[in-house]
């Protein structure tokens, strides 16, 4: 009897586990993306009971090779600070599913997730480079993710990430005051938007 047939009788064939797959990809179904300039369409955004702090947004490619192929990114609520960097990435957001920087100037409002799914965005996007890291994904204003992917080289090097408040072009009036139910906004207190997004503040 060769060896190989010796170790296959031996096996444990009694073996069992549970496991959730719930929500995951098969193993090489998740489609290739290399690190470029997309359009895609934001898909979801919500907020999970164990990081109340942090909104996780999905986005589908729209074309190229990379069609339909989804990632996950995500951005902290602003924490009503002056200087807090997730209002300038809530902006930069905003002004990339379209809403015009000139109602975003508008004071305070409100943001819920109506803002931004089913819209198209542009982004940026580096696929993370080993175990332990994410991705990277970039909202950046339409007129700027234009500028950039016209002179971009792939793997020449890696772009700059885009300043979020920079104005754009683009106009979608779809944004109202926070007096407004149906208003979104970028400077919205944490409660509010948690609120707007089903979930419930600390």
């Amino acid at each position: 009897m060769s060896t190989d047939l010796a170790n296959q009788n031996e096996g444990d064939r009694s073996w069992s586990f549970q496991v959730n797959l719930s929500g995951v990809a098969a193993a090489n179904s998740i489609l290739a993306m290399e690190e470029g300039y997309y359009k895609v369409t934001v898909t979801d955004a919500y907020v999970k009971p164990e990081k109340p702090g942090r909104v996780v947004i999905k986005v589908k490619v729209l074309d190229g090779q990379s069609k339909g192929a989804v990632r996950t990114t995500g951005i902290n609520l602003p924490n009503g600070e002056t200087k807090d960097y997730a209002r300038n990435l809530w902006r930069g957001l905003l002004e990339s599913v379209g809403h015009a920087p000139n109602v975003l100037d508008n004071g305070e409002l409100q943001l819920s997730s109506n803002a931004i799914v089913n819209r198209n965005a542009f982004i940026y996007y580096v696929p993370s480079p080993g175990e332990g890291s994410y991705d990277r994904v970039d909202f950046l204003p339409p007129a700027i993710w234009r500028e950039r992917s016209e002179s971009f080289i792939p793997g020449e090097s890696h772009a700059p990430a885009a300043p979020a408040a920079t104005r754009s072009e683009a106009a979608a009036p779809a944004i109202t005051p926070a007096s407004t139910p149906a208003a979104v906004a970028g400077t919205a207190t944490r409660s509010s938007i948690l609120s707007k997004l089903g979930a419930a503040p600390n």
